[in-house]
């Protein structure tokens, strides 16, 4: 075989480092689109924040084939890496992969493990942090939605996961 022959057969891109390439992507834009808000922090700028976090950390899980975790506090949110592969369980002290300060204009008012898709919803203040949902190595996740809101204005955001795909979407109201 001649070498012009065996370098063409080497070309070309693995999935890995697509998934990788396309992660990347999302967290430039998400960092792009809440530039462009002058720098003005409200819930529909977080919920963008948080949307493409999750987003990265599904991808994440698939492409390393590891569990990743989402943990909302009061004032956090953190993607952590699962130090054994597979379907395992989160292990007691995973990798802190990314995280996000949320910051004081903008409260994460409540956590639910049920993914609330349609508007109406009215929750109490919820103080039961941390909210964890994990992503497993096949895209599925724990599901969940998380509301957000701002006090001063009254805007109102909430960003739900389904469990089956692991897909993350932000809808304003609640």
């Amino acid at each position: 075989m001649s070498q012009r022959r065996r370098r063409r057969s080497q070309r070309g891109f693995t999935l890995i480092e697509l998934m990788t390439v396309i992660a990347i992507i999302a967290i430039v834009t998400v960092t792009l689109a809440s530039m462009s808000t002058g720098g003005k922090t409200t819930p529909a700028t977080i919920s963008d924040q948080v949307t493409g976090m999750l987003q990265f950390a599904r991808l994440r899980a698939e492409s390393r084939r590891t569990s990743h975790r989402v943990q909302f506090t009061a004032t956090t949110v953190a993607i952590y890496e699962n130090t054994a592969s597979g379907f395992a369980v989160m292990s007691a002290a995973p990798n802190l992969v990314q995280s996000l300060e949320i910051p004081t204009g903008v409260v994460l008012w409540a956590a639910d493990p049920a993914t609330k898709t349609s508007a109406g919803t009215n929750p109490a203040q919820n103080t039961s942090l941390p909210f964890n949902i994990d992503f497993r190595i096949d895209g599925q996740s724990t599901g969940g939605t998380v509301f957000l809101t701002d006090p001063q204005t009254s805007k109102k955001h909430r960003i739900f996961v389904y469990k089956t795909t692991g897909s993350a979407m932000a809808r304003e109201s609640w």
